[in-house]
């Protein structure tokens, strides 16, 4: 409702001011005309001569513009005719070009065939290449290996040669300990052979006496005399033993083993200062 009464009030106003505008635009429309209507003859005279001057302008310039389209016209021709001269060479160069061209793509043809090659043999040569650097990575890597177990050989031989060195000298002080120990062994063993001498002959001289012994046991003695004799063979065998034992003490004392022979034949005195000892009892049994 409010707006249809707005609307109704705006009608009724603009109903009110346009005959106003409409005769305004009448008296502007009016005057416009009377301002284009010539008022007298000579004016009529001086519009006509002014159109006759402005057609007169109009004709001269399009006089010059067609002159100046003229000249360029000739100027074009000449430079058609310049342009087909051209043309034609153009046309020369490019039936030859084209030869050319034919020529040079059987050889691009040929050149893409040679590098579809090389790039199969590039391909082969690089995977070649990767190959043999593995192989080179896996050789630097062995190589590493090699010279550090080199290294580690050398300090062992460094160790060794001083080890040797030093086995060198003792075996150098060993030999000469030897060479006086050895010394020391023959002058033992000249001395055991002394013994063994002595302890023969002891054993050798008890023997012939106790043959002699059993020969006069065997035979009828008088009673006096049978504890002399059996004084007289302990006598003996009580010298040959405590020999023997002064020759074990000496070679105790000298602080070295007994050669094989030496101790074989020691081991015999001991056993023959057994026998003995054994057979005195005997003796003195059968003589009591």
């Amino acid at each position: 409702m409010i707006f249809a009464l707005g609307f109704l009030i705006a009608g009724l106003i603009a109903l009110a001011i346009a005959p106003a505008f409409w005769h305004r635009s009448i008296r502007l429309s009016t005057r416009r005309l009377e301002m284009q209507l010539p008022l007298s003859a000579r004016e009529l005279f001086a519009e006509r001569d002014f159109i006759r001057a402005e057609a007169a302008v109009d004709r001269r310039r399009i006089e010059q513009k067609l002159e100046a389209l003229n000249r360029t016209h000739i100027a074009d021709m000449t430079e058609i005719g310049r342009r087909e001269w051209r043309i034609a060479g153009l046309e020369t160069q490019v039936a030859s070009l084209g030869a050319l061209n034919s020529t040079q793509r059987a050889e691009l043809a040929f050149l893409k065939e040679s590098l579809a090659q090389f790039s199969a043999e590039l391909d082969a040569t690089a995977h070649a290449l990767s190959e043999m650097r593995d192989v080179s990575q896996q050789q630097s890597i062995e190589l590493q290996r090699l010279e550090d177990v080199e290294k580690k050989l050398q300090a062992t031989i460094d160790e060794q040669n001083l080890s040797l060195a030093k086995s060198a000298v003792d075996l150098a002080k060993l030999l000469e300990e030897c060479t006086a120990q050895t010394a020391r062994a023959s002058r033992i063993e000249d001395e055991l052979d002394a013994v063994k001498t002595t302890s023969e002959a002891a054993r050798k001289a008890d023997l012939v006496k106790r043959d002699g012994l059993g020969q006069e046991l065997a035979a009828p003695r008088p009673a006096a005399q049978t504890p002399v004799a059996e004084q007289e063979e302990n006598a003996v065998l009580r010298q040959n033993i405590n020999e023997i034992g002064a020759a074990i003490i000496r070679m105790a004392k000298a602080g070295l083993a007994t050669p094989p022979a030496a101790e074989a034949g020691a081991q015999g005195d001991r056993e023959a200062g057994r026998d003995n000892v054994h057979i005195l009892p005997k003796a003195g049994a059968s003589s009591r």
